[in-house]
């Protein structure tokens, strides 16, 4: 019976370059790691994924944000951090904002004294509803901040698109507040399993690695995807805003056929991170304003208002560094992509706001760790991941 299961994987395998994408899904639900999709499933869930397969082997490549994502949020469930933490939450836009997140980390430091570690939780295309499921996953803290980024797009996504990251098809993240909510908007009952997503990324492992997951070498993962010389022309840029102005924000379109579904998204996903003990900073996405002049207006407006509402209601904070960074086209791979002029101009403005917020709201002090505690509790989740690693390398996984 093995035999023949290898054999067959391996000719599936050699086929599925030839033939039918869904000869992929075959060879690579055949190798399923762990036994079972439901072994598998339950191992993400808890996080304890993570004691077994090292980061760099669960990537389907080393530009593979949304594994990186649901590896990340696996790995703080199992390991939870112990100092203050900053998330950033949303889309690639968010992703691209940054130097690096140990430099983010650095400049909150030397402007307020606290040690902060920041985990950029972004993705590409992560709708409001998978910001909500990463937020409902994290450690509770004794303060912190949960950062997210919002643009107009980002109030366009249909349930469908919710109902997508329910099943994981999108992050692999199980969300019982992403169910709840969905089964208070649709009212019909909601299954939470994420097995469909976990399918997608075994068919996605196995095309673009060649390889049965998590069997491919360790890899490590790249956070940016631009350079400075790597942009659109300016010709091209200037056809965009006008395209989703006839698309997706065109009068009964998806921008405002979903704007209040995406709203209560919003509102939902800062009453988690408050409930949680974080501090939420609503941030205004980069904008090429000189590729797209007051196109947006509008629909900044609308989703603007809700952010004022939030921060007199829920407590939360909002910036547009936009207003103060000096952005210039060049600094922009597109219409909201930061290349690295442009982050290198964003971040220390994005560090003054979370440092002023926690200055303002100064998280609390961690109680000692009784003795004998685990020593798992002890390590950074660096020094973790190294471990992982080496384990990982001597298993031969």
């Amino acid at each position: 019976m093995r035999t023949t299961l290898r054999i067959g994987t391996a000719a599936a395998r050699r086929s599925l370059r030839l033939r039918s994408p869904a000869l992929i899904v075959l060879a690579a639900l055949a190798a399923v790691p762990f036994g079972s999709l439901g072994a598998l499933e339950s191992r993400i869930v808890t996080g304890s994924i993570v004691d077994r397969v090292s980061q760099g082997r669960f990537l389907c490549g080393h530009r593979d944000d949304t594994g990186y994502v649901s590896y990340r949020v696996a790995a703080l469930r199992s390991h939870a951090p112990t100092g203050p933490m900053v998330y950033l939450v949303g889309g690639s836009a968010v992703r691209e904002c940054t130097v690096s997140p140990s430099g983010l980390g650095r400049a909150i430091e030397k402007r307020c004294g606290v040690r902060a570690r920041v985990l950029v939780l972004a993705s590409s295309e992560q709708r409001l509803s998978a910001s909500l499921a990463v937020v409902d996953n994290l450690p509770a803290a004794a303060g912190g901040i949960v950062v997210i980024g919002l643009h107009h797009s980002a109030f366009a996504s249909g349930v469908g698109n919710a109902t997508e990251q329910l099943h994981g098809q999108q992050l692999m993240i199980r969300s019982p507040l992403l169910r709840d909510f969905l089964e208070r908007r649709t009212g019909t009952d909601q299954s939470a399993g994420i097995i469909p997503g976990i399918k997608l990324h075994l068919a996605r492992y196995e095309r673009k690695r060649g390889v049965p997951a998590f069997r491919a070498p360790w890899l490590p993962y790249v956070l940016h995807r631009y350079t400075q010389s790597d942009y659109w022309t300016d010709a091209f840029k200037r056809t965009r805003a006008p395209l989703w102005l006839i698309g997706r924000g065109r009068p009964g379109g998806p921008f405002f056929t979903n704007f209040g579904l995406n709203a209560a998204l919003l509102e939902e996903t800062v009453k988690a991170a408050r409930a949680k003990g974080f501090e939420v900073l609503l941030m205004e996405d980069s904008q090429n304003a000189s590729m797209i002049g007051d196109a947006f207006d509008p629909y900044k407006k609308m989703y603007r208002e809700v952010c004022l509402r939030l921060v007199a209601e829920q407590g939360a904070h909002y910036t547009n560094i936009n207003s103060s960074a000096g952005l210039v086209n060049r600094d922009f791979y597109d219409l909201i992509h930061l290349l690295p002029s442009g982050r290198a101009k964003w971040q220390p403005r994005l560090a003054n706001s979370l440092a002023q917020i926690l200055t303002d709201h100064p998280p609390i002090a961690p109680s000692p760790s009784p003795s004998g505690s685990s020593a798992t509790a002890a390590v950074t989740n660096g020094a973790l991941a190294a471990v992982i690693t080496y384990l990982d390398r001597r298993a031969g996984l």
